[in-house]
């Protein structure tokens, strides 16, 4: 039993060691794994571990840069993204900033590559360097070449400001190492490099040397993430040489400008301009000609509140009547008017025709309210017609209106060269930018077109809606004027304003000409000197001539009323008759005693209402309407260029 009891315990001793040497394998195995995956998870996902940046500046400020990049890659990755700014700001020390602009082209990489420009504030391109269809791991070289063009205004002096290894690469990047040759003589005292985060501006562990004009050195410590490495250098003005071709191209431009203007005035002057209008002295209007026709024959153009002197122009003839009467509102009563038929219209005139039937399509009595909404379509339909090309004919000249329309499209032509010019010059896709440039430029043509025909005919109220219309409409398309002209424009100070100014300025000189290129025909002279000199007759009349005139025709006074409204001299009109006695209209009922004052005030008001329930029309209906810091003063990652990338 002794015996027995011994080997049981030996044994018992021996699994126990081996249990140990089995757990201590264990434990050193776990120690050994997770101290590898600690290691593994901290380091980046990729690392730079060389770049080397070889640039050569040419003497018209286009820089030749090849990059090498060696990526190690610690997970799998396609390749990398090489992003290249091509606008933005340059900060200097001295507080200075000015705008930049840049083109990357001849671009060349030792890999497969796609190239991509996103735009915003800031416009990039991306270069998406690698194969997607395979992944990689471990070591990779990328050699990277382009030429970069970039322009910015400084006030007295050229330089070159570059990010070497711009801001915005998201992994480290050590043993960096730089190239630079210049294409001739500098002041080397003006030269500096800094380094870290945007304008932190480290200058230690910059190791360089200037052997001519090659400037060799690399930095001695290594790059974390979003860091820089940038160099200024300060030039005498007119170091780099602009080529002539970039004069040529804004020459050219403007000479097209004043060949387009010299085409328009010379249009103008034969075919556009008036014959001689002999004006005569006129104590009524046109014959056969009712307020409609005149205001037609006037303006070569009639407008709804045209149309709407037709109301008191068939009351003087005893179609109509209107009456004031007090409606009834929830809260409280209102002055209104009501037009009642009082015959047939038998007439042979057209559009006296359809506006009296227009009114009482439902009725022998009407109300404003009842007018509502229903009878724009009347209006819209005489007015067409009223407008009609073959009437337009009658009074003004083929070949002028034909120039007018070659006036459009030189007014196009115009703005387009100027937008595709703007365009170019701030590297940004025509399409869809200028698409979305028109909206808003148009929109302030047509606005600017008022305001120039508000000029010509002195109506102050017409100047002040166009500017008003203007700005707010550009306010309301500011997503179009943001996306579009804004975009383009970018950096203010980038832009060629000799040119934008000079298409500005030749598009309103178009303009102008456009709205005086209306020669009329013989018929349309003798017309408009009629009527001129009825007007003059209107403005100028004396007391004494007036009133022998409502002697000969007591009813003179409403006779001529519906013309001195579509002439825009009804005001002036009715005060002179504040001495002269005349009778109440027949045609005209109110409650209070006749004032021909108090009269005008209520026909005006009446004219007013009548017109703007006449043109009012659903909102559904569709219907038209008439209408571094550092000795080289600069910061880190304040220059142009650089960049950065990720991987993918």
């Amino acid at each position: 039993m002794a015996i027995f009891s011994f080997q049981k315990k030996k044994n018992t001793s021996k699994h126990i060691q081996n249990l140990k040497t089995i757990l201590g394998v264990i434990v050193s195995l776990v120690i050994i794994i997770s101290a590898s995956y600690i290691y593994a998870s901290s380091k980046e996902p990729y690392e730079i571990t060389s770049y080397d940046v070889d640039i050569e500046v040419s003497e018209d400020n286009i820089l030749h840069i090849t990059e090498t990049i060696t990526a190690y890659f610690n997970t799998s990755k396609h390749g990398i993204i090489r992003v290249i700014p091509l606008n933005g700001t340059l900060n200097r020390y001295d507080n200075d900033t000015s705008n930049y602009r840049a083109k990357v082209s001849n671009i060349s990489v030792n890999e497969d590559f796609t190239k991509n420009t996103t735009f915003g504030n800031n416009t990039e391109l991306e270069l998406t360097i690698g194969d997607p269809n395979r992944t990689i791991t471990g070591e990779k070289k990328y050699v990277i070449s382009y030429d970069y063009k970039y322009s910015s205004n400084t006030k007295d002096y050229d330089e070159l400001y570059y990010n070497i290894i711009g801001p915005d690469w998201d992994t480290t990047i050590d043993n960096i190492t730089f190239n630079i040759k210049m294409p001739k003589d500098f002041d080397e005292s003006k030269l500096g490099f800094t380094y870290g985060k945007v304008n932190e501006d480290l200058t230690g562990n910059v190791e360089y040397e200037i052997n001519e004009n090659v400037i060799s050195g690399k930095l001695n410590t290594k790059l974390n993430s979003y860091e820089a490495f940038t160099v200024r250098l300060e030039l005498p003005d007119g170091y780099f040489v602009i080529p002539e071709s970039t004069y040529y191209y804004k020459l050219g431009i403007i000479v097209i400008f004043v060949i387009i203007i010299a085409v328009s005035f010379v249009m103008w002057f034969k075919f556009g301009r008036d014959k001689k209008v002999v004006e005569t002295v006129e104590f009524y209007p046109p014959e056969n000609l009712n307020s409609l026709e005149t205001a037609f024959a006037y303006k070569a153009s009639a407008s709804s509140e045209d149309i709407t002197s037709l109301l008191i122009y068939l009351a003087n003839k005893k179609y109509l009547k209107i009456e004031e009467y007090e409606e009834q509102n929830v809260f409280f009563k209102t002055d209104s008017f009501k037009i009642i038929k009082l015959r047939e219209y038998d007439g042979d005139n057209t559009y006296e025709r359809k506006f009296f039937n227009g009114l009482f399509k439902k009725g022998d009595e009407v109300t404003l309210k009842d007018l509502r909404y229903k009878f724009y379509r009347t209006q819209d339909d005489i007015r067409t017609k009223i407008n009609s090309k073959k009437n337009k004919e009658k009074i003004i000249d083929k070949k002028s209106s034909k120039c007018k329309v070659i006036n459009g499209f030189l007014i196009f032509g115009i703005i387009l060269i100027t937008l595709i010019y703007c365009c170019y010059i701030t590297n940004i896709p025509i399409f869809p930018n200028i698409i979305f440039a028109l909206i808003p430029t148009f929109f302030a043509i047509m606005f600017i077109s008022i305001i120039i025909s508000s000029i010509r005919t002195k109506k102050l109220g017409g100047i002040i809606t166009g500017i008003i219309m203007t700005l707010f409409g550009l306010f309301m398309l500011s997503p179009f004027f943001s996306i579009g002209i804004l975009s383009m424009i970018g950096q203010l100070e980038t832009v060629d304003w000799i040119v934008v100014v000079s298409g500005v300025v030749t598009v309103v000189i178009l303009l102008i000409l456009n709205s005086i290129m209306t020669a009329r025909t013989t018929y349309g002279c003798e017309i408009l000197g009629k009527i001129r000199g009825f007007k003059r007759f209107l403005e100028n009349a004396r007391k004494d001539e007036l009133e022998q005139l409502v002697m000969q025709t007591p009813s003179y006074f409403y006779d001529i009323l519906p013309y001195t409204y579509v002439l825009g001299i009804s005001k002036k009109w009715i005060s002179k008759f504040e001495e002269i006695n005349i009778e109440p209209p027949t045609w005209y009922g109110s409650t209070s005693t006749f004032n021909v004052i108090t009269f005008g005030n209520s026909i005006n008001r009446a004219l007013s209402d009548t017109n703007s329930v006449m043109s009012s029309s659903p909102s559904s209906s569709g219907s038209s309407s008439s209408g571094g810091g550092f000795s080289g003063g600069g910061h880190s990652g304040g220059g142009a260029g650089g960049g950065g990338g990720r991987s993918w």
